[in-house]
């Protein structure tokens, strides 16, 4: 039995368990979005309506799979400065690790497509320069990610051989960020370049977090995890940050968005993403068992701060749909009882926080195959049309999807990775 089910917390010894729980539930949380945004895929004749159309933090998700990233890639160098004889081997591992999956996906992809692609377009996926020279694939478009994550890959390099600072290097990313917005009808420079500037703003949080913050919790309560998983559920509608920036911005008449005739897969991480920053900071600190200053006060913030938003709610009543604050709100107070009972519910967050940990290990597998196989659910008419039939349709979806990613993640993988790292 996995030390995790044992020990009453996870102790820092075993804070992949934490990493990978997190990691788990933002593969889920992707799933359902798709699910839910991509209208009629699952199930063609029927889509959930009223507050059962939630649409989750999908996009948010993206994010903390980016610090995540950061964070694991400089802890996987065992902080120590790449150099030339290691930076080959350092490419090959990435590489193992990402693309023999990733070319499998596409292959399927490719076999539930709908629409026409051109070879070009194809040849662009399979060497993950898609958004950069060619458009997306439909069917597939959640690979997005890895064009980024493949560059954030290759900025890395120069970033640990000249031991740079992550934290001016964001900085710098942030900045370049906001001016390819904020001048953009002037300067005419690239949209894409924000968007860059922005994810790699996230990326580095999570390298800087790895080399800076040392000094780690002897424990990591469950219910607290809990707490802060429930609450990036509601984070969407919850945000006080985000609302601020958003009023900040308008009264100082700036725009920080690019116009319609950006294509959104040029403009996929906004410079309003930045509000989600601390947030998406604050759940790795917890993640990862960090100790950091005004710790306790910090997470108080985090978890107490959306209150404020329920005065929106009572002064503007009527003026929202009540449908779309429904299950935000039911999440929140979930989030906020937890985390004020957290001794009592701790043994009740424990075999979830565990559950999700061990979709944690298959959840690149999971984000890399979940849509293609949406795409072929839609393309079975029959058994369609009514809530019994999505639900039904729902549970077979998840199965498979969590059956080919542990394919994929536990058996073809590590073949894979023992066949190219001899």
């Amino acid at each position: 039995m996995s030390v995790i089910v044992k020990s009453q917390e996870i102790t820092i010894k075993k804070v992949d368990y934490n990493l990978e729980a997190l990691r788990g539930f933002a593969a889920v949380i992707v799933v359902w979005f798709h699910v839910i945004l991509h209208k009629n895929l699952l199930d063609p004749a029927f889509q959930p309506s009223g507050i059962w159309a939630y649409l989750p933090p999908g996009h948010q998700a993206v994010l903390v799979f980016f610090l995540l990233s950061g964070y694991v890639i400089e802890l996987s160098t065992k902080q120590v400065a790449l150099t030339s004889a290691s930076i080959p081997e350092y490419l090959k591992k990435r590489l193992v690790r990402i693309y023999p999956i990733y070319a499998l996906s596409m292959l399927l992809t490719l076999l539930v497509a709908v629409h026409h692609y051109s070879f070009s377009t194809i040849t662009n996926h399979f060497t993950l320069t898609q958004i950069l020279f060619s458009p997306l694939i439909e069917e597939n478009n959640p690979v997005w990610s890895l064009h980024y994550e493949v560059l954030f890959y290759l900025l890395f390099i120069p970033l640990s051989y000249f031991r740079l600072s992550p934290l001016l290097m964001g900085l710098g990313a942030l900045v370049v960020g906001i001016a390819t917005v904020r001048f953009y009808s002037t300067l005419h420079l690239p949209p894409l370049l924000s968007s860059y500037s922005v994810g790699f703003a996230f990326w580095l949080s999570g390298v800087a977090l790895a080399r800076y913050v040392k000094q780690q919790v002897k424990k990591v309560p469950y219910a607290l995890m809990l707490s802060m998983l429930l609450l990036l559920l509601a984070v969407q509608r919850f945000n006080l940050l985000d609302t601020v920036c958003r009023v900040l911005v308008t009264k100082l008449g700036f725009s920080l968005t690019f116009p319609d005739s950006v294509t959104w897969p040029e403009k996929i991480i906004p410079v309003v993403d930045l509000a989600y920053l601390p947030f998406c900071i604050g759940m790795l600190l917890i993640f990862s068992g960090k100790k950091f200053w005004l710790r306790r006060l910090i997470i108080a913030f985090l978890l107490l701060s959306p209150l404020y938003t329920f005065r929106y709610l009572y002064t503007q009543w009527g003026a929202y749909d009540v449908n779309e604050w429904v299950l935000p709100t039911v999440f929140y107070v979930a989030a906020l009882v937890i985390y004020l009972l957290a001794k009592r519910l701790n043994s009740l967050a424990r075999p979830i926080i565990y559950l999700l940990s061990r979709t944690g290990t298959i959840s690149y597998g999971l984000y890399i195959i979940h849509f293609p196989l949406l795409y072929g659910f839609s393309q079975i008419p029959f058994f369609s049309g009514s809530p019994y039939t999505f639900i039904t349709r729902a549970m077979l979806y998840l199965g498979v999807c969590l059956t080919l990613a542990y394919l994929l993640e536990k058996k073809f993988q590590p073949r894979v990775r023992v066949l190219l790292m001899k």
